[in-house]
């Protein structure tokens, strides 16, 4: 009885053996013979694995973002080099092993519309905005702590002036390294702490966005780099209490061209305008249109006044130029409304100066020149546009306020450069303090080098600026005469300013007695209607 007990389990493990391979085999004849039949390939096969592994990063990339619902399908359209591809895949792949930060966002009742992502703030009419540019934060750069306490002491300014919105006009970073985007936003995040009362974040690609030390980087690295911490497109459309906002960041790796996607740009204003043409609408970029705000003539782009000179409606926010907002000439009004921010770093004016693009005190230290930054604020609603300039390491604001009534009509356009300038005084010296009246010269030399001299006078007075003094050499002994030109100290605040200057002669200029003519020029280009006058030696 054991024997054939054995025997029947033996014979039923074998039945059971058999019947699993012949399914195996079936099994294998169907996938052969789907494969054949759907015409499918090996190579196939693994693309569409590939596709999925795609798909699945694009899914936990999209998870982990809490801002700009910007609908993908206008920037597919438009802007292709935007979106998440391998190579972007490739870079997050590598860093998985890093905890990528990102800005600490405001959160908003939002609702997404095509091609348009809008909010509501407060009220639904009334906020606030701030707008700067420039800050240029760079681990590795010589003057990083400068711009690194620019920056901080800004956005201390900004949170305390309750703003609810937070435009960074581009080159937040001086170099496209993780590096300098992780400090950035750990500067941010260290002063915007509270998630439901931040601002909304808005930042551009500036040019330096595509360059670090390697050189200038490909266009989709940049693109991605930027994307992957800041978590935004570079071109990308809001309604922020019904007023329109269209981020046209640059998004080609050139230096100073570096605004396409025109058929873009005239997409979105157009709709802006036919569904409200008497209602202003924000286009911010890094650069300048050419010919519009001072400096613009050497830093603008001509394609952005070529394609916005068609719209009035349109106010124009920029940076890039490092322009001081003190200067009467940041804003501009012709055939649209332009006006530049400030870079929050340092300041850089014009060429061919004596003290220099980055002014120099009469010691050659340029460290002035990053003591004030600035930026301007809007107080926006459906009456109105109140603009004010504000020197954040003071926190206050500057100047008079700059106003827009609604509805925005060309016809109420005042801010053109003739007009604005009948409302100022010419300026002036004040001859009346004897003390000052003349022009004194000192003698100054450093250990191993050669003996330099600095001319001192009393300030010409402006109820704008004094942009530059021109000063004029006259030989008495001797057949010379030459004149040179020097930027006034008027981009610092009125408290940093010197009421005695200090200017460099230029060291060219030969032993002797000189009969020496000083002017005054305003914003507006208009000369001090009298002199300083008086002779000095050099000797």
């Amino acid at each position: 009885m054991v024997n054939c007990k054995n025997f029947s389990i033996l014979l039923i493990l074998t039945i059971i053996s058999t019947i699993i391979a012949l399914l195996i085999i079936i099994s294998k004849d169907n996938e052969i013979e789907y494969h054949l039949n759907s015409n499918t390939t090996n190579q196939e096969i693994k693309e569409k694995n590939e596709e999925n592994k795609d798909d699945e990063a694009k899914n936990r990339k999209d998870n982990n973002y809490n801002y700009n619902n910007t609908n993908n399908n206008i920037n597919n359209n438009y802007n292709n080099s935007n979106n998440l591809n391998k190579n972007e895949e490739n870079i997050i792949q590598k860093e998985t092993n890093k905890n990528i930060i990102h800005p600490k966002q405001g959160i908003f009742e939002n609702k997404t519309t095509e091609e348009i992502t809008e909010f509501k703030i407060g009220d639904g009419k009334n906020f606030r905005f701030g707008i700067i540019s420039d800050t240029h934060i760079d681990p590795d750069h010589p003057l990083n702590e400068k711009c690194k306490e620019n920056l901080i002491n800004t956005l201390k300014s900004l949170k305390s002036q309750k703003i609810d919105v937070l435009i960074v006009a581009g080159d937040s970073i001086d170099s496209s390294t993780d590096e300098s985007f992780e400090q950035f936003i750990e500067i941010y995040n260290s002063i915007f702490t509270n998630e439901l009362t931040n601002p909304l974040l808005i930042i551009l690609m500036g040019n330096h966005d595509y360059y670090n030390i390697t050189g200038k980087l490909e266009k989709e690295e940049a693109q991605n780099r930027f994307e992957k911490y800041y978590l935004q497109k570079t071109l990308s459309h809001l309604k922020i209490n019904n007023f329109h906002f269209i981020k046209w960041g640059s998004n080609d790796n050139e230096y100073i061209k570096s605004c396409s996607n025109f058929d873009w740009i005239n997409s979105k204003i157009k709709r802006a305008i036919l569904e409200d043409s008497k209602k202003p609408i924000f286009v911010i970029t890094h650069l300048n249109a050419i010919n519009t705000v001072f400096l613009s003539h050497n830093y603008g782009f001509e394609p952005i006044y070529n394609t916005l000179k068609k719209y009035y409606q349109v106010i124009h926010l920029s940076g890039h130029s490092h322009f001081s907002l003190i200067d009467e000439r940041s804003i501009w009004q012709n055939q649209f409304t332009a006006i530049q921010t400030q870079c929050t770093a340092f300041i850089e004016l014009d060429y061919n100066f004596e003290n220099g693009s980055v002014p120099k005190d009469e010691f050659n230290n340029n460290i002035t020149a990053y003591n004030n930054p600035m930026g301007l604020i809007f107080d926006v609603n459906n009456e109105k546009i109140e603009v004010n300039r504000i020197l954040f390491n003071e926190n206050k604001f500057y100047g008079k306020k700059w106003e827009f009534k609604i509805p925005f009509l060309k016809e109420n356009f005042m801010y053109n450069f003739y007009d604005r300038m009948k409302n100022f005084e010419y300026p002036f010296f004040n001859l009346n303090q004897s003390e000052f009246n003349k022009i004194n010269v000192k003698k100054f030399q450093n250990e191993n080098e050669k003996p330099f001299y600095v001319i001192y006078f009393k300030q010409a007075l402006s109820d704008n600026s004094i942009y530059f003094y021109q000063v004029c050499f006259k030989g008495i002994n001797k057949n010379f005469s030459n004149c040179f030109n020097y930027f006034s100290d008027f981009y610092l605040s009125p408290s940093q300013r010197r009421d005695v200057i200090g200017l460099r002669v230029n060291k060219n200029i030969p032993y002797g007695l000189y009969e020496v003519t000083i002017y005054g020029y305003d914003s507006f280009d208009r000369r001090t209607i009298n002199s300083l006058n008086d002779n000095i030696v050099l000797y």
